[in-house]
């Protein structure tokens, strides 16, 4: 049986003025699964975290957490993460 992941990133870009914080990430995060996200200073973690959250959209690819795009959080998510 294939359960779907909790979080799906497909070329993630977000940029800030002319500077590009994340460049084309992918990222499969499984349910049950813990997953750490590592990296120097300015490598886009914060902003892709973010990107998950809702709190920022990605200027191009896709995110999906729990199967709903949480950009901008519309209430179907905010209840499916309750």
């Amino acid at each position: 049986m294939h359960e779907e992941p909790a979080v799906e990133v497909h070329g993630l870009v977000k940029r800030y003025g002319t500077k590009t914080a994340v460049n084309g990430l992918d990222l499969t995060v499984a349910r049950g699964g813990v997953t750490a996200v590592l990296g120097p200073n300015g490598a886009g973690k914060t902003t892709t975290i973010e990107t998950c959250e809702g709190y920022l959209r990605p200027d191009a690819g896709t995110v999906r957490v729990l199967g709903l795009d949480p950009s901008p959080t519309p209430p179907r998510c905010a209840r499916a993460w309750a």
